[in-house]
């Protein structure tokens, strides 16, 4: 978590993969286990460095968006550019019971970028009923896969997803 603990350090690491924009805007995304991602695997964090492994593999033969149903994570840091979406996966170093930043890492080996001409559509809306402080999102592409994750908008490890995860909202809404 240190290496994207700041917004400085985590526009660093985007600026690096080359999926960094004029205009910027970064947040943490965990991996929604409670639908389609439990069909890749439990928890997505279990041998994170076999992950790492098959994600690279994935990743220099990605043709397709499909590569994301291969990939082991726990989550995304995520940078919307002006130009698309910057994806660098997160893994924790076991299995993840509960959604905490804490013990995340990047793998700053392995990162994606979605140009907004491959995807279809951004939704995003409270993963319950009655709780707005958890927002879950669905990235549909347009080859037709759905990447789907939860955010939560406060957390006391990563503070910029509170104040940056609103503008995403914005850019996406109707």
């Amino acid at each position: 978590m240190e290496e994207f603990q700041t917004i400085e350090k985590a526009y660093e690491l985007f600026k690096n993969a080359n999926c960094a924009g004029n205009e910027n805007c970064i947040f943490v995304a965990f991996r929604d286990t409670s639908r389609g991602g439990v069909q890749a695997g439990i928890a997505g964090g279990i041998g994170g460095a076999v992950g790492a492994i098959v994600a690279n593999a994935v990743a220099k033969s990605m043709v397709s968006h499909d590569a994301f149903t291969n990939l082991l994570y726990d989550g995304f840091l995520i940078n919307k550019t002006e130009a698309g979406i910057g994806l660098i996966p997160l893994n924790n170093d076991g299995v993840m019971w509960l959604a905490s930043t804490e013990k995340l890492r990047a793998n700053t080996n392995l990162s994606f970028f979605i140009k907004n001409e491959e995807i279809e559509s951004v939704k995003i809306k409270n993963l319950a009923l009655l709780n707005s402080k958890i927002k879950s999102i669905k990235i549909t592409f347009t080859d037709g896969f759905k990447l789907r994750l939860i955010v939560r908008m406060k957390d006391k490890f990563i503070s910029y997803t509170e104040s940056n995860f609103p503008s995403f909202m914005q850019s996406y809404s109707n």
